[in-house]
């Protein structure tokens, strides 16, 4: 059994012995998995009917022009308040006013199904073209962030040489990852927690692609699966115990992740793999033949 001493011991170890690229790497797959994207101006009535704000128009008078007025201001919700929020897309957010002037019609006044149907074409486009990117692009960087990881933690790992490594085998990191993801999205329609319960079984993938790229994906999957059996709950207990540090974290504005909390924890993740790693191949050793005197 491993312990959470020990593999935090040897990431942080790993991450110190190569600080700077180190924090680069980690720095990369924070920026892709949108850890540090901005939440937004989000309002909690945007699920409400939406309306026209008449009450704004009649305070502007008649020779107002109404077309050159801010859409957020126009537009208010069912309690008449206006609306100022903006679409968080993948790492991307705008504010509504900022999508009033990405829209190939001028707003005159009236919310108009047509605008309507522009706004939900303009983020349909988006979220369709985040979904492609991630598939295609950000796994395999995030992929090349793993390698990185795992190699530094025996020696000083070359940024370029594992960062590239994650687009190869690029068809099979491509298509492991899609099958990771896609078993998460859909155990996440069942519920919640076994979504959560099952992102923990699939945890190793990354790190057994990197070190096993000739397996099927499937097998890979598999294996990940098998690996995390009996070690979900201890490492859901490992990641509670960086809960000092990611409040630390917050209140530094994510200064404290960019520079120690972020590349320290990726660091003991790759050191927990190889723990999980060499027990699994002990525990599934074959016997030693028998020798004869």
């Amino acid at each position: 059994m491993w312990t959470r001493k020990e593999v935090k011991e040897r990431g942080r170890a790993a991450f110190k012995r190569n600080y700077w690229w180190c924090v680069l790497v980690a720095l990369i797959f924070a920026l892709i998995s949108g850890v540090y994207s901005s939440a937004g101006n989000s309002s909690d009535s945007s699920d409400d009917d939406i309306t026209v704000n008449q009450e704004y128009l009649d305070s502007l008078g008649e020779d107002a022009d109404i077309a050159d007025l801010p859409l957020g201001e126009l537009i208010s919700d069912s309690d008449g308040n206006p609306l100022n929020f903006s679409f968080n897309i993948g790492p991307f957010s705008y504010g509504i006013d900022e999508m009033e002037g990405m829209l190939p019609v001028k707003f005159n006044g009236l919310l108009s199904a047509v605008t309507l149907k522009v706004f939900g074409g303009i983020i349909a486009i988006a979220v369709v073209a985040t979904i492609i990117l991630s598939i295609f692009v950000f796994n395999p960087l995030m992929q090349g962030c793993r390698r990185f990881m795992l190699k530094n933690l025996d020696e000083k790992a070359d940024f370029g040489q594992e960062m590239g490594g994650g687009f190869k085998p690029y068809g099979k990191v491509v298509s492991t990852l899609f099958w990771r993801d896609l078993y998460t999205v859909l155990w996440a329609f069942v519920f919640i927690i076994p979504a959560i319960v099952k992102s923990y079984s699939y945890r190793m993938v990354p790190y057994i692609l990197a070190e096993h790229p000739e397996m099927d994906a499937q097998d890979i999957i598999t294996l990940s699966r098998k690996m995390m059996d009996g070690n979900k709950f201890n490492t859901f207990v490992l990641d509670l115990s960086f809960i000092g540090w990611l409040i630390l974290d917050a209140l530094t504005f994510h200064i404290l992740g960019v520079f120690y909390v972020r590349p320290y924890i990726m660091s003991t993740d790759a050191a927990l793999y190889e723990r999980i790693r060499d027990g699994y191949e002990y525990a599934n050793s074959p016997a030693p033949e028998p020798v004869e005197y």
